[in-house]
């Protein structure tokens, strides 16, 4: 901390933080006494003293506030204001350099903070997080967002899944505030999600059930139609690759012999003839 009261990480580094820079800068010079000799403007111009003693009062102050001022900003700013030979001449040329700036700064986020929406697939808690960092970086230039413009920006912002619940915040007698707003988003987000997950998890059971049960059919043997048999996996047999040793012939086996079942139906013709 310096001993103007100014933290080192508080001093001026561009237009990003030149508005609360200035605030704690402008304090800090009327408690020191010295503003009056800082604040030129075109109404009220600051002007050097001619008369001698008035002068040597006047440059004093100079000197310190000077010293402030250099004290008060980081090192790649001062070549800006180190030609400047007193302190309302340093501070007029910061406010030139850094004011429009500031301003043009203020219509970006603006602007930025008015197109945010809710990506696809996108959670409550980054979407709300983004909104709320675009409003602290206009805080940091000066630029105060109040809560029922955050509240409009959210609502306009989401994603269609969420109209109706929209719709049911907007109906209320009293727009909510943005603590109050990010809390039922995340509340209603949570009921959804138990709901989606619940009834996801029941449809996963009910697929694993079937799925199971069609396992354990592969797993019984089948009779095969005629020409062979279905074996565990529920593939058939290739019977072609089965030879008889009864005819010697592929395509069956000795119990299922045509030739061996006609000799079987002879046989029984001639026994009853010879009876």
């Amino acid at each position: 901390m310096m001993a103007t009261g100014l933290r080192v990480e508080d001093r001026l580094d561009g237009a990003q933080n030149f508005s609360p820079w200035k605030a704690r800068i402008v304090l800090i010079l009327q408690e020191n006494e010295l503003w009056d000799i800082v604040d030129s403007t075109t109404t009220n111009p600051v002007t050097v003293p001619t008369d001698a003693a008035a002068k040597i009062v006047f440059d004093k102050k100079d000197i310190k506030a000077k010293r402030i001022l250099l004290d008060a900003i980081k090192d790649h700013v001062i070549p800006h204001i180190s030609g400047k030979n007193h302190a309302h001449l340093m501070w007029t040329a910061l406010n030139k350099l850094y004011q429009s700036s500031n301003e043009n700064r203020k219509m970006v986020l603006r602007e930025k903070l008015k197109g945010i929406r809710m990506n696809k697939g996108e959670n409550m808690v980054p979407y709300l997080t983004r909104i709320t960092q675009v409003r602290d970086e206009l805080g940091a230039v000066g630029e105060k967002v109040v809560d029922a413009e955050l509240v409009r920006t959210a609502l306009n912002g989401v994603a269609k899944p969420w109209t109706v619940f929209v719709e049911s915040v907007v109906a209320r007698e009293h727009m909510p505030t943005w603590d109050r707003l990010w809390d039922d988003f995340i509340q209603e987000e949570t009921r959804r999600g138990y709901i989606h997950g619940s009834a996801s998890h029941s449809k996963e059971e009910e697929e694993n059930v079937a799925l199971a049960a069609k396992g354990n059919k592969k797993k019984k043997f089948k009779k095969g139609s005629k020409g062979g048999t279905k074996q565990q996996d529920g593939e058939k047999k290739d019977m072609s690759k089965v030879k008889c040793f009864a005819c010697q012939k592929f395509g069956h086996y000795a119990g299922q012999c045509p030739n061996k079942k006609k000799k079987k139906q002879q046989t029984a013709a001639s026994a009853e003839i010879d009876e």
